[in-house]
């Protein structure tokens, strides 16, 4: 057992080929300025491969990352066959589709290197131990060394590198955020939709990805701006029922991908999606990455819904949704808009259920109400912007309707003409503050008025409303 565990230790230290092909892959496809700051990052000692060493060390060289003149450097320098030669280096530059994953890949080479210290620490140290060395000066020198290695792996990074100036914030090239959805959905973004049980959350969500793998046209009045591919993660409903949904809305297959939990565990998967854990981020994460290595890059995520897809954490505390949050922003901060599906509280009327903090990420939220006197049967409710970034979308509330494979909105008129008139016998006389209450415009605070004021409803006595009950 003893002489298995010397073999053992023995066998070929801690690396991963992938994640250094991988790396330089990400590399090599980076802009001049890229390349510069992040080989500064790097050490030819953290690549194991000796071939993966010389092609960074040819990249540090030229401060490009481009394969052709790779190539050239190499051949030059008589070891462009050390390499593999430039099929290699088509292979390694075929290795990613993006180069966002940079920091993960280099965050993973830089452990695999301690790893990798460690391995040879413990080799010269074995070897010491069979020579007789005494064994207090034995665990003192390698107390020490693996102790300097911890201190280096807890290093804190140099944020200054990170500060930007204002001049510098005018000229780094920044991806520019484009509507998908105009006002509703631009690239870079979160959105979540909450509402009650069966109150048409998935029907809505499914719209938004018909709309954006359509990419023109209007969707509730929405223009629709662009093209873009969906990867759509559903928690909890039947496959059979999603199909009959997608079958309805007639969603473009070839900007739309389905990922059906339900599907999973027939194939074999035991655990369930968790979202709230790393190892369920990294499954999503990986999951799109391959899609994008395969061709499809998806520019849309959507997760359907907190409830199916979160486990394991207490709902109500705000720290447990950190996890969740941190995951979402690097989501967008990689380029993807994610659209996340979520229960209201028992009063609908507040917003989601549980923790508060799970909203503050949001650059959009949508809530959807009963319409009262709809046909239960019948896919139509009250749509309501509760937080908005940027550009307002207009109208901010109104009734949308399913019909075959479209939306259709009416107007609020009659609901917006009430509460009109509720607010003037509370009390508030003022066109602004009803315009506030309502979140409408005050221009169509002004065009609801003058209809009530026409049907005798309330009075208008200068800039003050009143109720008709109620003298001046």
């Amino acid at each position: 057992m003893i002489e298995a565990q010397y073999e053992d230790i023995r066998r070929p230290p801690p690396h991963s080929a992938e994640i250094e092909q991988a790396a330089l892959g990400s590399i090599m496809l980076m802009e001049p300025n890229q390349v510069a700051e992040t080989v500064q990052k790097l050490d030819q000692s953290q690549f194991y491969r000796r071939s993966h060493q010389i092609i960074f060390q040819a990249i540090r060289d030229l401060q490009s990352g481009d394969y052709i003149l790779l190539g050239d450097h190499l051949r030059e320098r008589g070891m462009l066959d050390q390499v593999g030669g430039i099929s290699y280096l088509t292979e390694v530059l075929n290795s990613t589709a993006t180069w966002r994953n940079i920091e993960k890949y280099l965050t993973t080479l830089r452990d695999l290197a301690a790893k990798r210290r460690i391995h040879t620490i413990l080799l010269s140290r074995l070897d010491q131990n069979r020579n007789g060395t005494a064994p207090a000066d034995l665990a003192r020198d390698l107390s020490e060394e693996l102790r300097g290695i911890s201190e280096e792996s807890r290093i804190t990074p140099d944020l200054s590198q990170c500060v930007l100036t204002s001049d510098m914030l005018k000229t780094i090239d920044i991806p520019k955020r484009e509507d998908i959805i105009e006002r509703v959905l631009p690239t870079q973004s979160l959105l979540m939709i909450n509402a009650g049980r069966g109150k048409g959350k998935t029907w809505l969500a499914l719209g938004l990805a018909r709309a954006c793998a359509i990419g023109d046209g209007v969707f509730l009045g929405w223009a629709i701006k662009r093209k873009a591919r969906v990867l759509y993660v559903d928690g909890e409903m039947p496959l059979a029922d999603m199909r009959e949904r997608i079958n309805q809305l007639q969603i473009p297959k070839e900007n739309f991908l389905l990922l059906s939990v339900e599907w999973m565990i027939l194939n074999g998967f035991t655990k369930r999606l968790n979202i709230a854990s790393l190892e369920g981020q990294d499954l999503i994460d990986k999951s799109i990455e391959d899609l994008s290595r395969g061709g499809f890059n998806p520019d849309v995520l959507i997760l359907d819904n907190y409830s199916a897809l979160i486990h394991g954490i207490k709902q109500n505390d705000n720290d447990e949704w950190d996890g969740v949050n941190a995951w979402l922003i690097r989501k967008r901060h990689t380029g993807l808009s994610v659209i996340v599906l979520d229960h209201a509280g028992k009063d609908e009327s507040k917003g989601s259920r549980g923790a508060s903090r799970k909203e503050d990420v949001m650059d959009t939220i949508i809530q959807l109400s009963e319409v009262k006197g709809a046909d239960p049967e019948e896919c139509r409710f009250t749509l309501e912007f509760t937080k908005t970034r940027g550009r307002k979308p207009s109208p901010m509330k109104f009734v949308a309707s399913l019909r075959g494979a479209d939306f259709t909105t009416e107007e609020m008129e009659m609901n917006s003409l009430d509460e009109l008139i509720r607010l003037v016998e509370s009390g508030v006389e003022s066109q602004t503050d009803i315009a506030n209450e309502l979140k409408i415009t005050r221009a169509r605070v002004c065009q609801i008025t003058a209809k009530a004021v026409e049907r005798g409803l309330i009075r208008k006595i200068g800039n003050r409303l009143k109720p008709t009950f109620k003298e001046s």
